[in-house]
Formats: C-alpha cells, sequence, structure tokens
C-alpha cells in the first residue's frame, strides 16, 4: 500500500525445542553480549487477568500457552543503526548452548 510503513515495534523469535537451550539460557547469553531482549507476553491473552474475570478461566489454548512459554523480542526500533542490527544478528547466529 502506498504511504503505509512499517512500525518496527517487535521482533519476536520463537525458541524451538531443537535449539540448544531455554529461552532463558538464550535471553542471558544476550544479555551479557549487550543485547537486549523481553518477554512481552508471558502468558496467553485469555490468561490475563483482565481475560480471566470475564469468564475465559476455563478456556484451555495449549497452542498458545505454548507459544508463550517460547516466545522473546529482540530488539527493533528506528534508532538502531545499521550496524547495530547486524550485530544482534550476528550476536544470535553465533549462541552455542
Amino acid at each position: 500500500m502506498n504511504g503505509v510503513r512499517h512500525v518496527y515495534h517487535q521482533y519476536v523469535v520463537r525458541v524451538e525445542d531443537e535449539f540448544p537451550a531455554s529461552r532463558e539460557r538464550l535471553m542471558e547469553y544476550l544479555q551479557a553480549k549487550g543485547v537486549g531482549s523481553a518477554v512481552h507476553y508471558p502468558k496467553a491473552v485469555y490468561q490475563q487477568p483482565l481475560y480471566r474475570d470475564m469468564g475465559y478461566s476455563d478456556v484451555s489454548c495449549p497452542v498458545a500457552e505454548d507459544v508463550s512459554r517460547r516466545v522473546l523480542s529482540l530488539p527493533v526500533h528506528p534508532a538502531l543503526s545499521a550496524e547495530e542490527l547486524q550485530y544482534i544478528a550476528e550476536t544470535m547466529n553465533s549462541f552455542e548452548a
């Protein structure tokens, strides 16, 4: 679409079972290398207090729950330089358990 631009809000990656370490271990590694990361949604949406209070406490969404345990967000915003983005990518690619 014309006139539409990316907002560069989050770049989310999912740590699969085959990955050589846990999400938490990957986050520790990134932090040690100076790369921030975050878990923005530690629970599936329906598990958030607002939705529980709305009566969704007996809902089960196992895929959403699994994803919420595996994802983390990497830094991505317009203030990052090309070199910083390259460093983030190289740091992710150089991870070894």
